[in-house]
Parts: C-alpha cells; structure tokens; sequence
C-alpha cells in the first residue's frame, strides 16, 4: 500500500484530514452534470452515519458548459448545507454534515483542473479510490473495504451490514444485486428490460459454463478490498470499461463475491456520460424498430463451446502439452466427445494465441498448479470474451431474443430459465 500510494496514487490522495476524524466506512463517487441534491436520494434507504463519502465531481475541458455549470452546482450546494468546513488542498474540501455522511469533496471541473479528455469516470474513480486507500492506510478509515458507487444509485438499508460476507484475507470484491427502477414510459420499460436481460444472460452463460469470470462488472455494485486495489495499480484512467478491466486483475489476487444483500436500485436514464455501458445501450435499443425482433444477444451455442474448453483448461498440465499437436490433439477428443465441431474450437483458440500462452505457462510452471494459474491468469474476463466474440463473428451469429429458447441446447436453456427467466418482453 505504501508503495502504491507513493508512486502510482493520484495528487488529491495526499492529504491531510482534521484531527480527531475517524469512520467506519468509505464510499467513492464520481459525478458528472448530476442533480444537486443526488446524495438526499441515494441515501433515501440508508441512514448511515459513521460514513465519508468521497465526491469527486469532475468533467473535461470539452464538455458542454452547461454541463459544467450543473456539475459545479453539485459542490456548492453541499457547501451551502454544511455545518463546518475545512479546505484542504486547491481542490479537496472537508464537509461536516449534520444528519448524514461527511463529504470530502474533490473538485475537478474547474479551470486548470479539467480531467484530461478521455480519462473520464475511470479517473474520477481512481481519484476517490486513492484517497480512500490513503485514509485507511492512516487510519482514518477503520476498514480495509471501499466501496464504489454512482449517483443514479440508491443504497438499500443493509448496504454497508452485509460486509460479514467478505473475507479480507481471500476476497479481492464483493458485487452487490441491482435492480432497475421501471421507467414511466413503456418504450423505456421496454428497452431496459432487454438490456438488463442481455448482461443476465451472459453471466449466465459464463456460469454454465464454468468460467470464473461469471459475474456483473458495474461500477455503481462494487466494494474492492483496499490492499488487493493498490496492487493492481487502481482503477484503468477510461471513460468507460474501468469497472471490467479492474475487476479483471482483482480476480486473479482473491475471490470475487456476489453479496447476498437487498439490491441496490439503479435509475434507468438514457445516459451518454460514456461512450458504451447501459445509458447507450438503452439508447441503441430505443432506436430500433423492433425491439424484440432485432436486438441481438450471443448464439448459445457460444457457451457450449466455452463449457468443454473450460473443462479442458481445468485438466491441462505440463505434461499434456509438450508441443501443439499434442493439445490440438486433446482438444479434438474433448470436443468430439462433447458432440461439437473440433476445428472450430481449434481454430478459435489458435487465433487467441493458445499456443504462445502454454509456451508461457510451461516455462513458468514446470508443476501443474503453477501451470494451471498461469493459463487461467491467460485467459481471463477479457480473453473469455474475445473468445465469445471470435464464435459469434465465425460461426454462430447473434440472435433476437424471439429465437433464443428455440436454437438453445436444452441442459442451457433449462440453466438459463433458473438462473435467469425470460423477460417480459419474450411474449410480445
């Protein structure tokens, strides 16, 4: 932690707070042309108090100016009901407010404060992220957890009691269950519920198939374990993605954890705060004729194919793969017995670089277990989905939801009707 905080953390994270302050719990925000008064609702559930929520509220030079002016709005409002103050830098306050959360308020939408173009939400993020871990390496935070979020989020009474479920010694993040708040207009209604059914159903697909990687990657659902963050470097400086790539690493130091816990309600919006995630995606949708028909989502028969070489990978050791005839070998056996098309599970993977990546993995990990870590570290979140991808663009391409059940193998269809149930868009 010391060695992050030195060399890789951001400015702001250096920092001295009042004396005599101390809380039990950390909450980082990142706010772009929001509503003032976003924290009364977030915390509209919650009446948490022994709690600093670490604001940053940011935009780029090229933003609109009315958006900068609303997202300076934020900071003065929140000046404006504080019950004490405290300027700590340039661009960080300390707010003390009377019935709720402390506020440490970083102000970067200002004159020679901009965030660079492109860094976007990911640097926001990473601004609070390096300021919580500086606060809990100093004590000031008394846990080793942070918890990240968003201001369309709303926070359900037991956010911050359902820590029990983490272990500080294996878990690298928890991820919270979310939950979209209907839209008033049906077209709306419509075109989230095809989106949220559209991120259920690839986690589901992952889940089916055994992929570790099998869970939501969305920045207002986690909580990150302050140690594990600082290892990875923090949060990608991304105006979109950030969420995913982290999690990405923090998977390969500890467990990921899908907390049981009241979900966390998220606003749906027609957002375009980034250049791809569920705003756009709505917004894509809604631009549709019909939606139902001609939304796309990946060929189940990806996650077949993910399925059999998943369980190839799990059995791989150094001795199976001394040179590429003999894994090509076990993979036409593996997927013959698996009732599919060998040379296309061959040519998917040799197109990824597996040959390169067992190279890698013998050379590093002459016993089995080291071996198998380094091949599984290899085909991570984002190799899983280059793999989906390379299967959709080849051979299985993307279908409407209207046809989904019927081209499904019954054992997926049957996993995915339990773990995620059609929508009701599936009748219309």
């Amino acid at each position: 932690m010391d060695k992050y905080l030195a060399k890789y953390a951001e400015p702001e994270a250096d920092l001295s707070m009042p004396a005599g302050e101390q809380y039990a719990n950390v909450l980082c925000i990142p706010a772009f042309d929001e509503s003032p008064t976003f924290l009364e609702q977030m915390f509209s559930g919650n009446d948490e108090k022994n709690l600093l929520v670490i604001l940053v509220i940011n935009a780029s030079a090229d933003s609109s100016p009315s958006a900068i002016e609303r997202t300076r709005d934020i900071g003065a409002y929140l000046t404006s009901r504080a019950t004490a103050q405290k300027q700590l830098s340039e661009t960080t306050d300390w707010l003390s407010m009377d019935h709720s959360a402390d506020i440490l308020l970083i102000n970067r939408c200002s004159p020679g404060h901009f965030l660079p173009v492109k860094c976007g939400v990911g640097l926001a993020r990473k601004i609070a992220c390096d300021t919580a871990c500086r606060l809990i390496s100093e004590g000031i935070v008394t846990t080793q957890w942070i918890h990240s979020s968003d201001a369309d989020a709303r926070l359900p009474p037991d956010y911050f009691q359902v820590m029990h479920q983490l272990d500080s010694t294996e878990d690298s993040a928890g991820i919270y269950p979310f939950m979209h708040l209907d839209h008033s207009a049906s077209t709306v209604r419509l075109a989230q519920q095809l989106y949220d059914f559209s991120m259920e159903y690839y986690v589901a697909g992952l889940r089916f198939a055994g992929s570790p990687w099998a869970f939501h990657t969305i920045g207002s659902t986690l909580v990150i374990h302050a140690g594990k963050y600082a290892q990875v470097r923090g949060f990608p400086k991304r105006e979109a993605g950030e969420d995913f790539y982290l999690l990405n690493k923090l998977v390969k130091l500890g467990r990921t954890v899908s907390l049981k816990s009241e979900p966390v309600l998220l606003d749906s919006r027609l957002s375009d705060r980034v250049p791809f995630g569920t705003g756009p995606g709505v917004r894509t949708i809604l631009a549709l004729k019909n939606p139902v028909k001609e939304f796309m989502y990946y060929h189940p028969d990806c996650f077949l194919y993910l399925k059999t070489w998943q369980a190839i990978l799990a059995d791989l050791g150094p001795d199976l793969v001394k040179d590429p005839d003999q894994l090509m070998d076990l993979i036409n056996t593996r997927a013959r017995v698996s009732g599919l098309n060998p040379e296309l599970l061959q040519e998917c993977l040799r197109t990824l670089g597996i040959h390169k990546a067992v190279i890698h993995a013998v050379r590093h990990g002459r016993e089995t277990p080291v071996f198998r870590r380094h091949l599984q570290a290899w085909f991570d979140a984002f190799m899983t989905l280059k793999f989906i991808h390379w299967l959709r663009d080849n051979h299985f391409p993307s279908q409407p939801l209207s046809t989904i059940r019927d081209v499904a193998d019954p054992d997926f269809a049957a996993f995915l009707e339990a773990y995620a149930p059609m929508p009701p868009a599936w009748n219309q």
